[in-house]
């Protein structure tokens, strides 16, 4: 049991214990928890859930996967709507539809396959908290990469739906953990919100006191800090999630090791961080990495760092988000000065002749890098996609296969940047500019990377609220690159900032045009030929969330 100290301690100890400088700070060894002994041993990885009251048996760990609800994921779709088969043409709507000969289910409210949906399902509260509470059961999410706490003590919030958020934090042993954040007492947060800036309305946004007469001391949404000390009335806690201190008061039968914080089950794949906030047993997880493994193990993505971030609120329903995500139907109207000047590299697809095609073909074929044949879902005069873009087989197999697929740059480019240049070194693994980009994607296309010779872009998409959706894109590069001198952060973020900048117009405006009571006046509008990864998408959230919709749900676990 954690030792009970007097609020007297408290009060000499508590601006040590809150203040989370980088440094550690000294603190009586009850607060510590030094008492618990010593330290498991250094590893970089957890298992999915880790507790803090002892290991799961191998047993009780077979039966726990026995009792996870496997549910269908919807086509993996890169970003601007690249199909599955790796062959740079889009995912055509065609193919996501119930084969003919085939009965269709019989969809809520009617609906059609192929065709857009009500608008409660974007902007109805019970609905929303319906798609929130599915997320958080049986999805993974990527939410950062290790090299942003490389030292024990550092930590940050992740943010999820309308009040989840959790710790992700790197212990003595350094081991990356997650934890819920919020006390074990009465229900405080530990640590403040940076993201969507909600926050008691004396706090500025480092979390200090906006008046210094003020004494209250509290964690902002990332630093350092040896120990998580709630603002209220004191609890305690270390970097492993116990409670290692509380002031008296509590009943003699009181058990500390029984209350310390709610771990979040966890997974790491070359530095990326992975959480899932089911209640109980994750889902399987190893569907959701897809061909994201294969990408980062080429680049070594472990070894990598951090070299910029943005963060870009958006104020639009999740899937809004997510289906524009998965098609590049918009892609040359609306990115002419972003993506479509790097990866576009027919120019206008809808006015490209095949003379004009065969001819950049050509071209690039004597980079080395043949435009591979269409892929079986596509016609021999498909539709080109919007980011239509010839790929090339890398070692180890394409997507299918266990390696990446990359994608030709515009002609003259180098890597993702706007005029085509070396942003930053070049990668540790790479020896010379291929010309090529890899993308990747988790499953149901809430995180989606871009790795180039020179540096990776990363984005993830979170549910924050009916409206609310948070887009976050981080850059990494060499470990040994510094920031003004082998890079700029603003060139570094140019391609992907801009375009998701761009996105975050088109996602809010037509979030904003659906409330209009024209919008599926005449039941749903049809999605076009090209637009099968919105649609498949669609389909999956009206086949596998919305028929459990009403359902009594449970909050005990």
């Amino acid at each position: 049991m954690g030792k009970k100290l007097t609020r007297r301690d408290f009060a000499r100890t508590s601006m040590a214990a809150g203040a989370g400088a980088a440094a550690a700070v000294a603190l009586p060894g009850a607060l510590l928890g030094k008492e618990s002994g010593a330290l498991a041993a250094a590893a970089l990885t957890t298992g999915a859930g880790a507790t803090t009251t002892g290991t799961v048996t191998a047993a009780a760990a077979g039966a726990a996967v026995a009792r996870r609800r496997r549910i269908t994921m919807p086509p993996l779709v890169m970003y601007g709507g690249m199909n599955e088969f790796g062959d740079g043409r889009d995912a055509l709507l065609e193919n996501t539809l119930t084969p003919a000969g085939q009965t269709p289910p019989n969809y809520r409210g009617g609906w059609k396959e192929g065709t857009t949906i009500p608008v409660e399902y974007y902007i109805d509260e019970a609905i929303y908290a319906h798609d929130e509470r599915f997320l958080a059961d049986h999805f993974w999410f990527m939410v950062d990469h290790h090299s942003r706490i490389p030292k024990p003590g550092d930590y940050f919030v992740f943010e999820f739906g309308r009040g989840e958020s959790v710790i992700v934090l790197r212990n003595q042993a350094g081991e990356v953990k997650a934890f819920h954040n919020v006390c074990r007492h009465r229900g405080s947060r530990l640590c403040q919100h940076g993201f969507d800036e909600v926050r008691p309305t004396e706090a500025l946004p480092d979390a200090k006191p906006a008046d210094k007469v003020l004494s209250m001391v509290q964690l902002g949404a990332s630093g350092n800090t040896p120990v998580f000390r709630c603002v209220y009335h004191a609890w305690t806690y270390d970097l492993d999630g116990k409670l290692v201190a509380f002031p008296t008061g509590m009943p003699n039968n009181f058990d500390a090791s029984q209350h310390g914080l709610h771990p979040c089950h966890v997974k790491m794949v070359q530095g990326f961080i992975w959480l899932s906030l089911a209640r109980n047993e994750a889902p399987e997880f190893e569907p959701w990495i897809g061909n994201w493994k294969a990408v980062a193990d080429k680049f070594d993505m472990a070894n990598l760092k951090i070299g910029t971030r943005l963060k870009a609120p958006t104020k639009a329903n999740w899937k809004l988000v997510v289906e524009n995500f998965r098609e590049c139907y918009h892609c040359f109207p609306s990115h002419t000065k972003s993506y479509s000047v790097v990866h576009q590299i027919y120019g206008d697809p809808n006015t490209a002749t095949d003379e004009q095609r065969s001819r950049i073909d050509a071209e690039i074929a004597k980079h080395g890098h043949p435009a591979r044949p269409r892929g079986p879902n596509i016609g021999q005069q498909g539709y080109a996609r919007g980011g239509d873009s010839p790929t090339q087989e890398a070692s180890g197999g394409g997507m299918g296969g266990g390696g990446p697929m990359g994608s030709h740059l515009k002609l003259g480019y180098v890597t993702g940047s706007l005029d085509g240049k070396a942003i930053a070194p070049l990668l540790p693994t790479e020896k010379k500019w291929d010309d090529l980009s890899y993308r990747a994607v988790s499953g149901f296309s809430t995180s989606w990377m871009m790795a180039y010779n020179d540096h990776v872009a990363v984005v993830r998409f979170t549910p924050r609220g009916v409206q609310s959706t948070d887009a976050e894109i981080f850059w990494l590069v060499h470990p040994d690159a510094k920031e003004g001198k082998d890079y700029d952060a603003k060139r570094l973020q140019a391609l992907w900032g801009n375009t998701y900048r761009e996105d975050r117009w088109i996602c809010e405006n037509q979030h904003l045009g659906i409330l209009s009571s024209r919008y599926n006046a005449r039941g749903g509008q049809p999605y076009a030929a090209q637009e099968g990864g919105p649609a498949s998408f669609i389909q999956w959230y009206m086949r596998e969330v919305i028929p459990s919709l009403g359902a009594k749900q449970t909050d005990v676990v």
